[in-house]
């Protein structure tokens, strides 16, 4: 997980791309996850987007909401996805586009 975050911050930005993408991630997120889930960070560069997800009544996001927003992910489900939940309370999602 570190060396996807290295990348992304590393990694030249797609203004276009990357504004319509972060809008989508707030939007599907707060959709899909519910108000118990806000988006902390949403970044993307040019082939791969962080969302940093915060979620302080909650150690994880239950498996029916993750399961639910991987099913109706928009735009975003031709991304593939990464999850880390390593930490209590937040959850990192890397999406990766495929060209």
């Amino acid at each position: 997980m570190n060396g996807l975050s290295r990348k992304l911050d590393s990694e030249a930005v797609d203004p276009t791309w990357s504004q319509e993408t972060e809008g989508t991630i707030a939007r599907v997120i707060s959709r899909e996850l519910g108000p118990a889930v806000s988006v902390a960070e949403a970044k993307c560069a040019t082939t791969i987007c962080r969302a940093k997800l915060s979620h302080p009544g909650s150690p994880r996001i239950p498996d029916d909401q993750l399961v639910k927003f991987t099913l109706h992910r928009d735009s975003l489900g031709t991304m593939e996805l990464q999850l880390d939940t390593r930490a209590e309370g937040t959850t990192t999602l890397y999406l990766l586009r495929r060209e």
